[in-house]
């Protein structure tokens, strides 16, 4: 077996990430990374589980108040969750 030129770790991963796949499962999982920091850490408190599937963003909350709020600012959080991560990842939010 002969061997090629060497590659940077970098440059092996930038070549995976760049797949089109691969860019939508990260930019998914960033989604829910940011979560916690546009929210805060009261509501990341009593967030239980969060993931997107299919352009909805599903959020789940042991409290109803903080359901209830964050149901009326949902349209704002899209948004900023989107500018975090840099491209249109979700539409929706639904909160369990």
């Amino acid at each position: 077996m002969k061997r090629s030129e060497a590659e940077s770790i970098g440059d092996i991963l930038r070549t995976f990430i760049e797949t089109p796949d691969s860019r939508e499962q990260l930019n998914r999982q960033r989604v829910s990374y940011f979560w916690s920091r546009v929210v805060g850490p009261e509501v990341n408190r009593h967030t239980t589980r969060r993931y997107v599937e299919d352009r909805v963003l599903h959020v789940y909350i042991d409290s109803a108040a903080i359901k209830s709020e964050m149901a009326f600012a949902a349209n704002s959080l899209i948004k900023v969750l989107n500018n975090e991560v840099g491209a249109s990842v979700i539409d929706k939010i639904i909160f369990h």
